[in-house]
């Protein structure tokens, strides 16, 4: 997270976290935040905030969203045929693999190297306790509990700052990254558009400028005007309504084993804000997926 960790494999990804706060924060003159004088007052504030940023734009909406699953909930189940869903040993070993040495662990502190370098007998036990999971269709509570770390947007020092300066990336623990990626391959079924170039293996952002330039260069070199127009969606992952994504996956098919265990997990969704060594109180979001998470970028993309 913001502190430099006295274990090498919790390094990683925090590396690139701790020069951007250096840059922005290392300085003679303290930062300002809204007048709090202290860590533990602003890592609260950032989570207040946090929890208010993941809360529906419509309640009537969202309330909507959360009738019309509950009536297709039955009714789904007994009319499909779906086969009995469990995790095995290769799909086990094959998440174990995608995740990236020296990722951050969760406020459980186990990190993949706990994992890659444990006997096999590790893998079988985490197998059963998978499908133990499956079996009921609930997760730990600890499974729905996210680490948000508020990154600088800005470049340079700032020294009065607000919540708006700074993105929250969530770090979720390494057992549920795993558990996710176990049941990503079953959600084929909630496909995106080709048109979005983010959050998309092997496209970017220079994908998108590319299009951009090569489309205004055809219309100009024909002598036409081009006129462009930009939207920005605020807050746009934080706004993402649980109940709209359950419908559209009982619309996409998918296994209702795989829907309750996520209906479940979604109202256990928490977070703490981490502000350099001190942890905020936990905060329930009622909305939103977390910037950072496994299946975020499918949710987000197949709205």
């Amino acid at each position: 997270m913001l502190q430099i960790m006295s274990n090498s494999g919790k390094f990683g990804n925090q590396i690139l976290i701790l020069e951007i706060w250096k840059s922005n924060f290392e300085s003679k003159k303290k930062i300002q935040f809204g007048g709090l004088s202290s860590d533990q007052e602003i890592a609260n504030y950032f989570a207040v905030y946090h929890k208010l940023n993941c809360s529906p734009n419509s309640e009537e909406k969202n309330e909507e969203f959360k009738a019309l699953y509950l009536e297709n909930k039955q009714k789904y189940a007994n009319t499909f045929f779906f086969p009995n869903f469990s995790i095995t040993t290769v799909m086990l070993e094959m998440a174990i693999s995608k995740i990236k040495k020296g990722s951050t662990p969760g406020l459980d502190d186990i990190c993949i190297e706990h994992l890659n370098l444990a006997h096999p007998s590790v893998c079988a036990i985490l197998k059963s306790i998978f499908n133990i999971f499956i079996g009921m269709k609930e997760v730990p509570r600890d499974f729905g509990i996210g680490i948000v770390t508020p990154i600088p947007k800005f470049k340079g020092n700032k020294y009065n700052v607000t919540p708006d300066d700074f993105r929250g990336v969530t770090i979720n623990s390494i057992i549920s990254k795993k558990f996710k990626l176990c049941i990503l391959p079953s959600l084929n079924n909630l496909t995106t558009s080709n048109r979005p170039f983010g959050f998309k293996k092997s496209s970017s952002c220079l994908h998108a400028i590319n299009l951009l330039k090569n489309t205004s260069n055809h219309f100009i070199k024909k002598g036409r005007t081009v006129n462009l127009g930009f939207v920005d969606i605020r807050k746009a992952f934080d706004k993402v309504s649980y109940w709209g994504i359950l419908t559209l996956m009982q619309n996409k098919f998918i296994n209702p084993m795989l829907i309750e265990i996520l209906a479940y997990w979604f109202e256990l969704n928490s977070a703490r804000v981490k502000w350099k060594d001190c942890l905020s109180n936990i905060i329930l979001l009622s909305s939103g997926v977390k910037q950072g998470g496994i299946l975020s970028p499918l949710f987000f993309q197949s709205l």
